[in-house]
């Protein structure tokens, strides 16, 4: 079995990330939520037969910056009400990042720890085995007059091996085409809220087609993403069984070649 991990996010939130990083008076953290779908098929190598691919793609689609807040209290104990209030069903949470300016791309023993804890306590309301729990460092850092600004990013999955890996992130942009969106069933470019794209003051209340509009939206995507959740169990069930179908064979193959 091939298992392959793939880390995508839109342009549109990287440009919010890097935004959030110069505005912000200090090192921050942050929350990344999105959706981790999971793909399988079977491919033929001439020497192991038939291999089952797994491949997970898991796109960041929002960002909040937590500002003066962090995951963790004092007592190094995740805040559990506090992440509570910002998850919701239609708002996965997929991990967790922090923004340090000027400093090494490599995780620290805390956030190593923040982590774990993070892993365990998302594995409580999903499937441990098919969780991956993301976490990501972005560094700035500018020359000496200030003129040139230069931004660096590191991003590591966790999974049930309870092991922190580092993994490629692929930048989307908003002009992909929309060709490989409908092959994957995976979209991409409608990644973001309008906010991100500089409509924050746009986005009030007093509109009240705007908010019909975002409920329409949001019951569209989650409508797309259970028929793909259909897709992969269908699939699931085919492969499964194919293999109940060999196994049947081989018997019946077998039980011939012992009565001849």
């Amino acid at each position: 079995m091939n298992t392959i991990d793939l880390l995508d996010i839109p342009e549109a939130v990287v440009t919010t990330i890097m935004a959030e990083i110069v505005s912000a008076p200090g090192d921050f953290e942050g929350l990344l939520f999105g959706t981790n779908v999971q793909t399988q098929k079977l491919e033929y190598d001439d020497q192991k037969g038939e291999v089952l691919s797994i491949t997970n793609r898991i796109v960041i689609k929002d960002f909040i910056n937590l500002g003066n807040t962090s995951i963790c209290g004092d007592d190094q104990q995740l805040n559990i009400n506090f992440l509570s209030s910002l998850t919701s069903p239609n708002n996965s949470l997929i991990g967790w990042m922090c923004a340090r300016r000027e400093s090494p791309l490599q995780p620290s023993l805390r956030e190593r720890m923040i982590q774990k804890k993070l892993f365990a306590w998302m594995s409580q309301k999903q499937n441990p085995n098919d969780l991956k729990c993301v976490f990501g460092i972005w560094s700035t850092s500018a020359n000496t007059n200030r003129a040139v600004r230069a931004y660096d990013y590191r991003h590591f999955l966790t999974d049930s091996n309870q092991i922190i890996r580092p993994v490629s992130l692929r930048v989307l942009s908003q002009s992909e085409s929309s060709t490989k969106e409908y092959s994957s069933f995976v979209p991409t470019t409608d990644s973001t809220s309008l906010k991100y794209l500089g409509f924050q003051n746009f986005m009030t209340n007093d509109i009240p087609q705007v908010r019909e509009m975002e409920r329409n939206c949001q019951t569209i995507l989650q409508i797309m993403e259970e028929k793909v959740n259909e897709l992969v169990n269908l699939e699931r069930q085919v492969l499964q069984a194919r293999t109940e179908l060999r196994a049947k064979q081989k018997a019946k193959d077998a039980k011939l070649k012992s009565v001849n």
